[in-house]
C-alpha cells in the first residue's frame, strides 16, 4: 500500500508519469486538497472541479467510506461532476449551487442535506437513503433514484425533466410542492405518505405504484431554511411527528425561485404608497398587502407568486406550524423602525406567513403559531408590537407572570382548557404583541406585564397566547416554545423552581470560553439545563394541534361526492328496505343530513 499523502505533500502536483492512485483521501486529505484549491483560485476563476483536484493529487475520481459532514468538507458551490461516492454519510453537508453530471452515489445516507440551486444531469443515486433532504429549486435532468428510502424530504420548486426515473423508492413524508415535472416515471415504489401537491398527474406512475399512494396521517406543513436549521426548527419537527402525530411537510421559508432585491423593491413601494394615501386605516397593513397580492397580481407580481404557493398548501394540508425566527419588519404594522430592531430586509418570509394566516383563517385550517409567528398572526389582524421589551430569554412561569400583574389571565377554556394553567414555557424574544392593540377575531388568552429589568422604569403588557374568535379557524398562538419541552427529563412534582429561581439560573449560566454570564442563543438554554423545568403542558399544546388536525382531515373528506358515494354503498347493502334508516345514522354520525 502506498503512503498516505500529507498536507506538505499536497503543495505541489503529481508528476505526470506517476499513475493515479485509486483509493479514495481520507477526511483530513480531502480538505487540504480543497483548501489548497480555493488558496490558489482567484475570485474570477471558475468553481472548483473535485475530480480534476483530486486528479492532480494522486486520487482518483472516488470518495469512498467518509462521513462528509458541513463543518469538515464543505461542498457547497463545487462541480462535482465524474464523481463516485460510496458508501459516504452526508451529515448536514451543503451540496447548494453545485454542479453535478454523471456523478453515481452508492449505498450513501444523506441526513439534512441541502441540494438547493443545484443542476444534476445524468447522475444516479442507488441504493441511497435520505432524511431531510432539500432538493429545493433544483434542475434535474436524467437523474435516476434506484432502490432509495427518501423520507421527510422537499422536491420544492424543482425541475424535474428528460427521462428522470424513481424506481422502486419510497417516499414517505416526502412532497413535491410548486414541481416543474416532464419526462418522469415512478416504477414499482411505494407512494404511501407522499405528497404531490396536485403534480401527482404529470409523473408517468404505474399501475402497481398507483395503489400505494395513500396518506396515513393528517399533514402539517412547517417553515424551515434549508441550510440553517437552527436549534428550535428541528425540535418543531419532532414535536409535529413525535407528539401530534401528523406528517411534517418542510417548506422553505424564502421563496428560493424569488430574488429578494426585487421582492423588497415591490413591497417597500407598496407600504409607502399606503403611508403617503393615508385614508382608510380599519384594514391592518398586512391584510392590504394580501389582499392587493390577490385582487391585483400584476402590480405585485412577486408578492402574488408567494401568496398562491400559501394558497396551494393550505388547500392540500390539514395544519400549518409557524416557528420563530427573526425581526419583524415595523412597516408592516404601520410603524417605523426602532434602533433595537434587528430586522435586515427579505420580506419573502413575511409574505409566506401572512399568506398561510390568510387562508388559514377564511380556509379553517389549524393553524399554530410560535414566537415570530406568533407576532406575524397578530400583525395579520391588526396587532402592533412592542419592538423592544429587553430579552425575555429562558424559562417562565407565564400564568405566574399574569398573576402578579396588573393584567388576568384571560379565559381558561376555549381551545386551551387549562393548558395554560401555570405552564412553564421556554420563552426567547425581544419583541411583543402590544396587549393594548385593537386586534380583532382573536381572543387573548394569556397575557403578562413585563418589567424592565434593567431599570425598573418601564413596563410593557404583551400577550403571550390568543386563540381565534372563529370556531371554524382553530389558531394555536403561543409567545413561547413549546418544543423545547422534553418529557424524560421534566420535573412532574410540585416542587418546581419558581419564576425568581429560574431567573437566577438563568442569569447564573456562563459562556464556554468566557466570563461572560447569561443565554446569548437558545443552544445556551439547551446547555444549561434551565429547559429540564418545563411542564408537560407543553405536549398538551401538540396534541391540540393534533386534534385539530385530525377534525380537519375528516371535514375536508366529507365532500359531496364522497356523500354520494356513501349514500350508494349503504344502498347496495341493505336491499331489504331499511336502507334509508341506516344511512340517515351513518349520516348524522358526520353531522351531514343538512347537506343531502
Amino acid at each position: 500500500m502506498l503512503p498516505p499523502v500529507g498536507p506538505l505533500a499536497l503543495a505541489e502536483p503529481a508528476h505526470a508519469e506517476v499513475e493515479p492512485r485509486r483509493s479514495s483521501p481520507d477526511v483530513q486529505h480531502l480538505q487540504d486538497v480543497l483548501r489548497l484549491c480555493k488558496e490558489r483560485r482567484a475570485k474570477e476563476d471558475p468553481r472548483i472541479e473535485l475530480a480534476a483536484a483530486l486528479s492532480e493529487h494522486g486520487y482518483g475520481p472516488m470518495l469512498k467510506d467518509l462521513k462528509l459532514s458541513r463543518q469538515y468538507v464543505p461542498l457547497k458551490g463545487l462541480d462535482l461532476s465524474g464523481m463516485t461516492f460510496d458508501n459516504c454519510e452526508f451529515d448536514w453537508n451543503y451540496l447548494s449551487k453545485s454542479i453535478m453530471q454523471d456523478c453515481e452515489f452508492r449505498n450513501c445516507t444523506f441526513r439534512n442535506a441541502s441540494f438547493m440551486h443545484s443542476q444534476l444531469r445524468d447522475c444516479a443515486f442507488k441504493d441511497c437513503q435520505f432524511v431531510e433532504v432539500m432538493m429545493v429549486n433544483t434542475k434535474l435532468s436524467g437523474v435516476l433514484f434506484e432502490r432509495c428510502g427518501i423520507a421527510a424530504s422537499s422536491f420544492e420548486d424543482a425541475r424535474i425533466q428528460n427521462g428522470c426515473k424513481f424506481r422502486e423508492v419510497t417516499l414517505p413524508g416526502t412532497h413535491f410542492l410548486s414541481a416543474a415535472v416532464s419526462d418522469c416515471c415512478i416504477e414499482k415504489s411505494d407512494l404511501t405518505d407522499t405528497v404531490f401537491f396536485g403534480t401527482e398527474q404529470d409523473f408517468d406512475i404505474d399501475a402497481a405504484s398507483k395503489t400505494t399512494a395513500k396518506l396515513t396521517k393528517p399533514t402539517t406543513a412547517t417553515l424551515i431554511f434549508p441550510e440553517e436549521r437552527g436549534v428550535s426548527v428541528p425540535r418543531v419537527g419532532a414535536k409535529i411527528s413525535g407528539i401530534a402525530n401528523t406528517l411534517p411537510l418542510r417548506v422553505a421559508m424564502r421563496a428560493p425561485t424569488l430574488d429578494v432585491k426585487a421582492v423588497d423593491a415591490e413591497v417597500e413601494r407598496f407600504l409607502e404608497g399606503l403611508s403617503d394615501a393615508g385614508g382608510d386605516r380599519l384594514q391592518p397593513v398586512a391584510q392590504r398587502l394580501v389582499i392587493e397580492a390577490v385582487e391585483n397580481p400584476q402590480a405585485l407580481p412577486n408578492a402574488s407568486r408567494v401568496i398562491a404557493k400559501a394558497r396551494t398548501l393550505v388547500e392540500h394540508v390539514d395544519s400549518v406550524v409557524l416557528p420563530g425566527g427573526e425581526d419583524v419588519s415595523p412597516k408592516l404594522y404601520g410603524h417605523q423602525q426602532a434602533p433595537e430592531n434587528d430586522w435586515k430586509g427579505d420580506y419573502r418570509r413575511s409574505l409566506l406567513e401572512l399568506g398561510l394566516v390568510h387562508y388559514c383563517f377564511h380556509r379553517g385550517v389549524p393553524l399554530m403559531a410560535i414566537c415570530r409567528g406568533f407576532q406575524m398572526t397578530g400583525i395579520y389582524f391588526g396587532a402592533s408590537l412592542h419592538q423592544h421589551v429587553g430579552q425575555q430569554v429562558g424559562v417562565r412561569i407565564l400564568d405566574e407572570d399574569a398573576r402578579e400583574s396588573e393584567s388576568t389571565t384571560g379565559q381558561m377554556h376555549g381551545i386551551y382548557g387549562r393548558t395554560l394553567k401555570d405552564i412553564r414555557a421556554a420563552v426567547y424574544h425581544h419583541q411583543a404583541v402590544d396587549a393594548d392593540s385593537g386586534i380583532e377575531n382573536l381572543h387573548a388568552s394569556l397575557r403578562r406585564t413585563i418589567v424592565d429589568a434593567a431599570t425598573g422604569n418601564n413596563t410593557w403588557k404583551v400577550i403571550m397566547a390568543f386563540e381565534s374568535s372563529e370556531t371554524r379557524a382553530p389558531i394555536i398562538g403561543l409567545q413561547f416554545h413549546p418544543e423545547f419541552f422534553n418529557e424524560g427529563v421534566a420535573p412532574q412534582d410540585s416542587a418546581a423552581l419558581d419564576n425568581k429561581r429560574l431567573e437566577a439560573m438563568a442569569n447564573a449560566y456562563v459562556q464556554p470560553n468566557s466570563n461572560t454570564r447569561g443565554f446569548r442563543d437558545p443552544r445556551d438554554m439547551v446547555a444549561s439545563g434551565i429547559l429540564d423545568h418545563l411542564s408537560p403542558g407543553n405536549d398538551e399544546l401538540w396534541r391540540i394541534l393534533s386534534n385539530a388536525a385530525k377534525a380537519h382531515r375528516i371535514k375536508a373528506g366529507i365532500t359531496p361526492e364522497a356523500l354520494v358515494s356513501q349514500r350508494e354503498r349503504l344502498s347496495a347493502v341493505d336491499p331489504t328496505g331499511s336502507s334509508a334508516t341506516s344511512r340517515g345514522r351513518a349520516l348524522s354520525a358526520f353531522g351531514c343530513n343538512a347537506i343531502l
